[in-house]
C-alpha cells in the first residue's frame, strides 16, 4: 500500500572522488567523524587511512579501527562491511571502491578470467558473456553498501575522460573532456550525494538533498556541510508528503521531452528512477549488453538519451525494447 511518510531511519551513502592527493581520505574522515562516533574504515589504499589515526581534528581524536584489505574481490569488501555494521558502526568509509572495480582480484579481472574460459564447443566465451557474473558480483558490492545500516562514504579515483572530435578542418582530434571516476560508468545513480575533490575544496556534483545544491563548492568541507546533511535526514517528512505529490498527480514525463534535456538532466533521470526502484540496476546492464556496450564504456549524448528513454519506457509499465532507437 501506498504510504504517505518519509524513509525510516534514512542513512547516507556518498562519494568523494577525486585525483591522488586531492584530500579525499581526509575530508571522508572529517565527514564520518562529524556524522557518527563509531567510525570504521575499510581501507583499499595501502593503509593510507592510517597516517590520521590520533589527528586532532575539529576537537575530536580519530581513534578509528581500520582494516586493510588483502585483496580487492567483492567478497573481500562485502565480508570487510559485515564486519564492521556487526561491531556496530555508525560510519563506514571504504577507501576506495577504485579497486573493486578495476584492482587485482576486481570485477574488471573477473570477467576478463570468465571471456577466456573455454565454452562446450572449445571457443572462449567472450567479454559480452562474461558480463552477467561481472554484473551480478559488482551489483552485490552496491547492494551491500546501500543496504548497510549505517552512513556509508566511499572515496573513488578518477581520471582524464578523452572524446574523438571532428577539427574545423574535418580531421580527427582528441580532446579532453574533464574527468571520470574510476569505476562503473553508471554507478552514480546509486549514491544520494557526489562530492567531487581537488586541493581539499569539494564540488557536489550531484545532490538529492534539497538543501545542498549541485555545483556548490565547500572548501575543506567537516561539520558545517554535514549539518546540511544531517537536517536533511532528519526532518524528512515535510519533503516527503511533496514528492507524493508530485509522484503521484505530477504529468508523465513524455519521451519527447527527453530529447531536451541535458546529458546531466537525463543522467539524473535515470538515477531517480533506479534510486525510487521502479528501474533495477539489472535493467540498464541488460540494456548495455543487448547493446553491445561494455559496462565500462562510458556513454555518449545519444545512448545516454536511448538510455533514459528505455527506463522511462519500462518504468510506466512497458519494456526497454518498446522504446524505438
Amino acid at each position: 500500500m501506498f504510504e504517505l511518510r518519509g524513509k525510516d531511519s534514512k542513512t547516507l551513502k556518498i562519494v568523494l572522488d577525486g585525483a591522488a592527493g586531492s584530500g579525499k581520505t581526509f575530508t571522508a574522515l572529517r565527514l564520518a567523524h562529524a556524522l557518527g562516533s563509531k567510525v570504521f574504515v575499510i581501507d583499499s589504499e595501502r593503509g593510507s587511512s592510517r597516517l590520521y589515526f590520533g589527528e586532532q581534528v575539529d576537537g575530536q581524536t580519530w581513534n578509528f579501527p581500520s582494516y586493510i584489505l588483502p585483496t580487492f574481490s567483492v567478497d573481500c569488501y562485502t565480508e570487510a562491511i559485515q564486519q564492521a555494521v556487526q561491531h556496530g558502526a555508525d560510519v563506514i568509509i571504504i577507501d576506495g571502491i577504485s579497486q573493486a572495480w578495476n584492482g587485482a582480484n576486481g570485477v574488471l579481472e573477473l570477467v576478463d578470467m570468465l571471456g577466456k574460459q573455454k565454452s562446450a564447443d572449445g571457443r572462449e566465451k567472450g567479454t559480452f558473456q562474461a558480463w552477467g557474473a561481472g554484473g551480478k558480483a559488482h551489483n552485490k558490492l552496491i547492494d551491500s553498501i546501500l543496504t548497510a545500516p549505517c552512513h556509508v562514504l566511499c572515496t573513488m579515483r578518477t581520471k582524464a575522460d578523452y572524446v574523438m572530435d571532428q577539427d574545423e578542418r574535418g580531421k580527427m582530434k582528441i580532446r579532453r573532456v574533464g574527468v571520470k571516476p574510476v569505476q562503473r560508468d553508471d554507478v552514480e545513480f546509486e549514491f544520494d550525494i557526489i562530492l567531487r575533490m581537488q586541493d581539499g575544496i569539494g564540488t557536489v556534483t550531484k545532490s538529492r538533498c534539497r538543501h545542498l545544491a549541485t555545483d556548490s563548492q565547500w572548501p575543506h568541507p567537516g561539520q558545517e556541510f554535514a549539518d546540511v546533511l544531517k537536517k536533511w535526514i532528519s526532518g524528512g517528512k515535510e519533503s516527503a508528503a511533496a514528492e507524493f505529490e508530485q509522484v503521484t498527480q505530477g504529468p508523465p514525463v513524455q519521451e519527447s521531452d527527453a530529447r531536451e534535456w541535458t546529458s546531466e538532466e537525463m543522467r539524473a533521470k535515470i538515477s531517480e528512477l533506479v534510486s525510487s526502484g521502479r528501474v533495477r540496476r539489472e535493467d540498464i546492464l541488460e540494456w548495455r549488453i543487448r547493446h553491445d556496450i561494455p559496462a565500462d564504456m562510458k556513454l555518449t549524448e545519444d545512448q545516454t538519451y536511448e538510455l533514459a528513454s528505455a527506463m522511462m519506457r519500462k518504468a510506466e509499465g512497458g519494456t526497454a525494447e518498446d522504446v524505438p532507437f
